[in-house]
């Protein structure tokens, strides 16, 4: 039972929400990382669009 209380206290909750939004900053870090790799990748890989045209 009073772990049940427990998990439902506003500190618990608050801090579940501090590590959700924090693991979401992570991995919104890890995700521009990887587009910003992947985009610099690209373009060394193929030539520029203007030389395209």
């Amino acid at each position: 039972m009073p772990l049940q209380k427990q998990h439902t206290s506003p500190a618990w909750q608050l801090l579940q929400i501090r590590l959700s939004v924090s693991h979401l900053a992570d991995l919104y870090k890890f995700v521009i990382c990887v587009v910003y790799c992947i985009d610099i990748y690209t373009s060394a890989a193929k030539p520029p669009a203007s030389t395209i045209w």
